[in-house]
C-alpha cells in the first residue's frame, strides 16, 4: 500500500517578545507496554509559551473526502414578514411540523406555524422574549420579561402553567423530549441564577446561584442531546450541572464572552467562545473525569477579533466556531471548521460573511452546518445565511436577507432550518422583521443496522464516503445521506476489527437494513502497542514496533480460512501439520505447521488521540510490513499524544 504522506502544516512562529532562536533537539527513549518495549525518537524545538498557528490548512485534512456527487439542495419553504417588529428566537420540529418564532420590540407576539405557514397560534402583546420547543412539538416554552409560559401544542396550545421570577429572565431551553426546562435569572442582590423546572407543574426542582463577581450576567444556555447535562454561560464563567444528581460538577473561567458554550453528547466536549479572540476546547475521557483544556485556537486577521458562535457535533469529533473581526472595511466575519481530535488547525475557514457571525448550528452526526450574519452594510450585497456539508468549504445553500438575521434553529438530523432577524442592518437604526423556513436536502440514502454485542458510541462507517454513525445505547446506528450505490459497511473502532457488510445496495431516499448485526470482536494481540505518549514541542513524532508476533491475526485469519474451506468441502476434516492439497495453484498450510504466506499484517491503522482511553483520530494506513511511522500531521506544541 502506498503511504500517504502527511506535510507539516504547523508553522512555529516565535513571538516578538520571545528571547533567542528555536533549539532543536532529537530525544530517544524507549518506553515500556503491556506488549513490548516501544522505541520513539522525537524532533522538536524549544519555544517560549507563545506560539502562533496557521488561519488554515494548506491541504485537506486526512481522510475528509471532498464535497460528494450528491447534488445538496436548500429549499425556502415559506417566508415570514413583520412591519415594525424584529424576530429574536425561534425553534423547529424534527418532522418540521412545527416552526416557532417570537417578535419583539414594536409588535411583540409569539406565532406558531405548520409547515406551509399557515399560522396555527398567535399570542399578541404579551412581551414574549425568549422561546423553547422540544424536538417532538409535545411542550412548548415562552417567557416575558420575569414569567414563564407552558403551552400544549397537542392540545390547542392551550396554558398548562406559568411561573413567575423574581429576577429577569434572560433564557430559556428544553431537552428533546421536554423532560425539564431550565430559566437563567439576571440578576438577584448579588447573585445570578439558574433554575431546573418540572415540566409537568413548572415547580422549581433545583436552584444554582452564581455569584455576580465570577459569572457577572448570564450569557445563555445549553443542553446536552442526551438531557443530562446543561451548561450555563455567565460573561466570565461557565457552569456544567449534572440533570441526575441535581448539582453543578464543574466549572471554569471564560474570557468576557458574548456567546454561549455548547457541548457533545454527555459533554464529552466543551467549546467556549470569547471576545478575546480565542476558543478553548475541553474534553474528558470518560463520564468520571473532569473536563480539561485540551487546545485553543487564536482567530486572526484586522486589529482584533472576537469568538462570537460556536457549536459542536453530538458525537464531539467536528467544531464549528464564527467570528467578528474588527479593522477590515470595518468589520468583517468568518466561520471556521475543525476536527477536534487533530488539534487547532481548521478542516477549512469561509469566504467573507461580512460581519459578525451571530450563531453557527451543526447537525447531530456533524455533518450540515448552517450560519447566519449581520451580513453586509447596504448598499453592498451578498448572502448572509448560508449552508455547508463540512467537508467542503463551498456551501451549497443561500440566502441573502434584506437586514440581519439574529436567530437560527437547526433540527438535530439537519433537515429543517429557520431564520429570524431585523429587517435593516444590525448596525442601521430601524425595525422590521424577516423569517425563512428552509428544507435542507443532502439528498442520498440512509443505512440502519446493529452491531452485537450493543454497546454505545461505536463508530460504524461506509467505506469510501465521508459517511459514519456512532451507535446509542441499544446498539443501533443509522447512517445518513450516502449517495446511491454499492457499499461495505464495517466497524471503524480503534481496539475492534473491522467487520464488515459487504454489497450493501444504496437508493435515493431509502433505508437499508442491515440483515445480520455487525460483530464487535476485541483486538487483543495486534502489534504495535497502542497508548504511548509523546510530550513537548514537537515537530514530528517517529514511532517504532517490533514486527508481529506469531500467532497473531494472520495466522488466526488462517485459521478461519481453512475452516470456510472445510466447510464447502475443498479441505479434508482431518488436522495435522502436512500441506493441505486442494485444487491445482491453490494451498494453505495448516496454521500448526508454522508460518506460511497468509502471516502477515495487511496493514496498520495509525490513530492519535488527547487521551489514553480516547476517541482517537484516524491519521493514516500504512503497509503491515512496516515497523516505523512519522507523524508529521497538526503536531500542536506542549500537547499530550497517545497512539
Amino acid at each position: 500500500m502506498k503511504r500517504l504522506v502527511l506535510p507539516v502544516f504547523l508553522l512555529l512562529m516565535l513571538s516578538t517578545a520571545l528571547q533567542g532562536a528555536p533549539v532543536n533537539e532529537t530525544v530517544h527513549r524507549q518506553q515500556a507496554s503491556d506488549r513490548g518495549a516501544v522505541t520513539r525518537s522525537v524532533t522538536y524545538d524549544s519555544f517560549g509559551s507563545t506560539v502562533e498557528l496557521p488561519q488554515q490548512n494548506s491541504a485537506p485534512v486526512p481522510f475528509v473526502p471532498n464535497h460528494s456527487g450528491l447534488d445538496q439542495t436548500g429549499t425556502t419553504l415559506f417566508t415570514g414578514t413583520e412591519p415594525t417588529g424584529i424576530f429574536n428566537d425561534v425553534a423547529v420540529t424534527v418532522d418540521g411540523s412545527l416552526w416557532a418564532a417570537i417578535s419583539y420590540l414594536n409588535n411583540q407576539r409569539l406565532i406558531v406555524f405548520d409547515e406551509e405557514g399557515n399560522e396555527l397560534y398567535v399570542q399578541n402583546g404579551t412581551d414574549p422574549q425568549h422561546l423553547a420547543m422540544d424536538e417532538l412539538g409535545y411542550h412548548l416554552y415562552y417567557s416575558t420579561t420575569t414569567t414563564l409560559y407552558h403551552l400544549d401544542p397537542v392540545d390547542d396550545f392551550n396554558e398548562v402553567w406559568s411561573t413567575t421570577f423574581d429576577e429577569n429572565i434572560s433564557d430559556v431551553i428544553t431537552d428533546r423530549f421536554g423532560d425539564a426546562v431550565y430559566v437563567l435569572g439576571n440578576a438577584r442582590a448579588d447573585s445570578v441564577r439558574m433554575y431546573h423546572l418540572d415540566p409537568d407543574d413548572g415547580s422549581v426542582i433545583q436552584t444554582f446561584a452564581a455569584h455576580v463577581d465570577e459569572a457577572n450576567s448570564w450569557i445563555g444556555l445549553d443542553i446536552d442531546p442526551s438531557g443530562n447535562f446543561v451548561l450555563a454561560t455567565g460573561r466570565y464563567h461557565m457552569y456544567l450541572y449534572d440533570v441526575m444528581n441535581e448539582e453543578v460538577v464543574w466549572d471554569a473561567d471564560v474570557s468576557n464572552t458574548e456567546g454561549e458554550a455548547r457541548m457533545s453528547m454527555n459533554a464529552r466536549v466543551i467549546v467556549a467562545p470569547s471576545n478575546s479572540g480565542v476558543m478553548t476546547v475541553y474534553g474528558r475521557p470518560d463520564l468520571d473525569s473532569d473536563p480539561v483544556e485540551l487546545w485553543t485556537y487564536r482567530f486572526r486577521g484586522g486589529t482584533s477579533n472576537w469568538v462570537r458562535c460556536v457549536d459542536v457535533s453530538a458525537d464531539g469529533s467536528v467544531i464549528a466556531a464564527g467570528s467578528l473581526q474588527f479593522g477590515g472595511n470595518p468589520y468583517n466575519g468568518y466561520i471556521m471548521v475543525f476536527d477536534t481530535w487533530l488539534g487547532p488547525v481548521p478542516r477549512w475557514t469561509s469566504d467573507t460573511m461580512y460581519d459578525l457571525v451571530e450563531d453557527v448550528k451543526l447537525s447531530d452526526d456533524g455533518l450540515v452546518l448552517a450560519g447566519i450574519s449581520w451580513g453586509p452594510l447596504s448598499p453592498a450585497t451578498g448572502s448572509d445565511i448560508r449552508v455547508w456539508e463540512t467537508s467542503s468549504s463551498e456551501h451549497f445553500f443561500d440566502i441573502e436577507h434584506a437586514g440581519s438575521p439574529n436567530a437560527l434553529d437547526l433540527s438535530y438530523d439537519g433537515r429543517w432550518m429557520i431564520v429570524g432577524g431585523k429587517g435593516v442592518h444590525a448596525r442601521q437604526f430601524g425595525n422590521g422583521g424577516e423569517l425563512f423556513a428552509c428544507e435542507i436536502d443532502l439528498e442520498g440514502g440512509f443505512v440502519s443496522g446493529l452491531v452485537s454485542p450493543a454497546a454505545e458510541g461505536i463508530r460504524i462507517e461506509a467505506v469510501g464516503e465521508n459517511r459514519s454513525a456512532l451507535t446509542d445505547p441499544s446498539g443501533q446506528f443509522l447512517i445518513r445521506h450516502i449517495e446511491p450505490g454499492t457499499y461495505t459497511i464495517q466497524v471503524h473502532e480503534p481496539g475492534y476489527q473491522r467487520t464488515q457488510a459487504t454489497g450493501v445496495t444504496v437508493a435515493e431516499g431509502d433505508t437499508t437494513f442491515l440483515a445480520e448485526s455487525l460483530d464487535l470482536n476485541e483486538v487483543t494481540d495486534i502489534d504495535p502497542p497502542g497508548n504511548f505518549v509523546a510530550m513537548g514541542g514537537e515537530t514530528a513524532i517517529d514511532l517504532a514496533w517490533d514486527e508481529p508476533a506469531t500467532p497473531g491475526p494472520a495466522l488466526r485469519r488462517g485459521r478461519d480460512d481453512l475452516d470456510a474451506l472445510r466447510a464447502v468441502g475443498d479441505a479434508p476434516l482431518a488436522t495435522g501439520d502436512e500441506v493441505i492439497e486442494l485444487v491445482p495453484s491453490r494451498f494453505i498450510e495448516h496454521p500448526g505447521g508454522g508460518p506460511g504466506e497468509l502471516d502477515d499484517v495487511d496493514e496498520y491503522y495509525v490513530y492519535r488521540g488527547f487521551f489514553e482511553e480516547g476517541p482517537f483520530a484516524l491519521l493514516d494506513t500504512v503497509a503491515g510490513t512496516a515497523t516505523t511511522y512519522t507523524d508529521e500531521f497538526e503536531l500542536y506544541p506542549f500537547t499530550t499524544y497517545y497512539y
